[in-house]
């Protein structure tokens, strides 16, 4: 499964608008198309104008609006527009009276691309968004986002906030069973079992984890390390009266490919309500 957003309305990813025509889709370890490890691809499902708003939760913050008036703004991302008619792909940024826009972005290869705006003085929105143009179906790609205070970027002056930490917009359990066994010891794939929300190429996890057991024994529940070859701890939760749930949370470091391990040491098959609520990520 290819996470995205494909329904026919205007909801995109990480509070992004689209188009209700507009299919966007992630894009993953494919340097074709993206320089990133992660990357957007965006597939039009008519004719003509359609946009993506990368910054729709903007419009109703007007104190940042207002300290953008009078000053220059320059966005910048890498572009692959796939549809060979250079006809595509723009940039654009509008604040509601002025409109700057880019050309049409040259197919078939990876563009950097970027505009600078001066704001109006009496904006009262600022909105960034990619200008979809060609033909049904026609495809682009695109990564390494920028928007800065000036009048320049460069191509190659990109850089990803390292470690970066994100809190979820909504909790996310990936546990593969309410009623794991006790030698149910076994490495989780957190991309997998999170539908693809949750990505590879992670640092931790913030997690909170419950569980109940029927038959409490000292020192017995779950283990979690980092993966099966590594002996560190990262987690651990062991219920101390029968029936009754218990809980902890913290970070979960990951693997290389952004897994967890888990060992269960309970004596018998008698866990329930074992859930691992994931409330946020640290990237690499």
């Amino acid at each position: 499964v290819t996470p995205g957003c494909v329904a026919a309305d205007t909801l995109g990813p990480d509070g992004m608008l689209k188009t209700s025509t507009l299919d966007l889709l992630r894009v993953q370890d494919d340097s074709t198309y993206v320089s990133e490890f992660y990357g957007l691809k965006v597939v039009k499902g008519a004719a003509g104008a359609e946009y993506v708003t990368l910054n729709a939760d903007w419009k109703e913050t007007l104190p940042l609006i207002r300290g953008m008036r009078g000053r220059n703004l320059t966005f910048g991302i890498e572009c692959y527009d796939n549809s060979g008619g250079n006809d595509n792909v723009k940039l654009e940024i509008f604040d509601g009276t002025d409109l700057t826009q880019s050309s049409f972005v040259t197919s078939g290869s990876k563009q950097w691309t970027e505009i600078t705006h001066s704001v109006n003085a009496a904006a009262d929105q600022i909105t960034i968004r990619l200008l979809l143009n060609g033909d049904s179906s026609d495809v682009a790609y695109f990564n390494r986002p920028m928007l800065v205070f000036g009048n320049s970027i460069g191509e190659g002056n990109y850089t990803s906030i390292p470690q970066e930490i994100i809190w979820l917009e909504a909790v996310k359990n990936i546990a593969d069973t309410s009623t794991p066994l006790a030698a149910d010891d076994k490495t989780l794939n957190v991309e997998v079992l999170s539908d693809g929300k949750i990505p590879k190429n992670l640092v931790a996890l913030y997690a909170y984890v419950q569980m109940k057991d029927s038959a409490v024994s000292s020192g017995l529940g779950v283990t979690f390390y980092e993966s099966s070859a590594v002996a560190k701890v990262t987690l651990q939760l062991y219920p101390q009266v029968n029936n009754l749930y218990v809980i902890t949370q913290g970070w979960m470091s990951t693997d290389s490919n952004g897994n967890i391990h888990q060992v269960i040491t309970t004596a018998g098959d008698t866990l329930s309500g074992y859930s691992i609520q994931i409330t946020g990520v640290q990237l690499r």
